[in-house]
C-alpha cells in the first residue's frame, strides 16, 4: 500500500477568494460581537450591577486627598507614577 505525501495545497485551498471570505467572516463576527457587547453594557449591566450610593456621607467618605509632591529637584521623566531620572 503506497502512502501519499502530504501536500498543503491539496489540504487547504489558499486562493485569494478563500482568504477574502475568511477576513469577511472575521469582520462580521467582530461586528456582531461588538453590537452584542454594546447592548449588554447599556441594557443588561445597569440593571444587574449595584447602584452607586449618592448620599452625601458616602461621597464624602470616598474623597481621596491628593497631597502635593515633594518640592525636591528632579530631572527626568515620570511615567505611570514611576520616576526615571535624577533627583535630589
Amino acid at each position: 500500500m503506497a502512502v501519499e505525501t502530504f501536500v498543503l495545497k491539496k489540504a487547504v485551498e489558499m486562493s485569494g477568494v478563500t482568504i477574502f471570505k475568511a477576513i469577511k467572516f472575521g469582520l462580521i463576527f467582530l461586528a456582531i460581537t461588538g453590537i452584542a457587547y454594546c447592548i449588554y453594557a447599556t441594557v443588561v449591566q445597569p440593571h444587574t450591577s449595584h447602584r452607586i450610593e449618592t448620599k452625601k456621607e458616602y461621597i464624602q467618605n470616598k474623597v481621596e486627598y491628593n497631597y502635593p509632591e515633594d518640592k525636591n529637584f528632579f530631572l527626568g521623566i515620570k511615567l505611570m507614577g514611576f520616576k526615571f531620572g535624577v533627583s535630589k
